[in-house]
């Protein structure tokens, strides 16, 4: 079966008609310096919460796993202020 038999079957099958160039000239995917910085900003006050709920509850609940894991959130609070020091 030819590519051009294959092609009309599925446009039959279908109801539409594909082509091999396919363009998206009505929107744009680009991404500003603004929305990079807001992005980062809420990450970063949503893991430094997580963080100090983890510690109050850690030492309320003497819980030694809760505290490691507010530890290894600070370090992930760390990794998002280097990037957020060079938005500035």
């Amino acid at each position: 079966m030819k590519s051009e038999d294959m092609q009309h079957d599925l446009d039959k099958e279908h109801g539409h008609r594909h082509s091999v160039r396919h363009r998206h000239d009505h929107h744009v995917h680009d991404v500003s310096l603004d929305t990079d910085q807001r992005y980062v900003t809420i990450a970063l006050v949503l893991i430094v919460g997580f963080m100090v709920f983890e510690i109050t509850v850690g030492i309320v609940a003497h819980s030694l796993a809760l505290l490691s894991d507010a530890g290894h959130m600070l370090t992930d609070a760390g990794a998002l202020v280097l990037p957020s020091s060079s938005f500035g």
